[in-house]
């Protein structure tokens, strides 16, 4: 993922699988809330961001979820 950085100078961060993992198993775990196949989630974060890519993408896919992403 590509990264401006606190600098303005691009720079490239590399997300792990297992980082990605972990922060959605400790979501849904804060939450208490098991989500599964028969759930969606209504992704409005931008999936350029790290953080919105994980939350939005990577945790409904984890638990099987539909996607559905908000354009504007």
């Amino acid at each position: 993922m590509h990264s401006g950085g606190t600098t303005g100078k691009s720079k490239t961060v590399a997300l792990s699988n297992r980082a990605c993992n972990s922060l959605v198993y400790n979501l849904f775990r804060s939450i208490n809330d098991p989500y599964d196949e028969r759930d969606g989630m209504l992704t409005v974060l931008p999936l350029f961001h790290g953080f919105g890519l994980v939350v939005g993408a990577h945790a409904s896919m984890c638990s099987r979820m539909a996607i559905t992403l908000m354009e504007r």
